[in-house]
């Protein structure tokens, strides 16, 4: 039982901090194509 809430606390943030990155470069992109290409690689690394 306590394995349960342990992966369910640590997915919590992963799955939140996913969309956030891609939310973000995905805005700047709309205002500047070459910047996008350059946000996700450096995010990537």
């Amino acid at each position: 039982m306590s394995k349960q809430p342990q992966p369910r606390s640590r997915s919590n943030p992963q799955p939140r901090s996913r969309p956030v990155v891609p939310a973000l470069p995905s805005k700047t992109g709309t205002q500047s194509g070459g910047l996008r290409g350059n946000y996700p690689p450096k995010k990537s690394n």
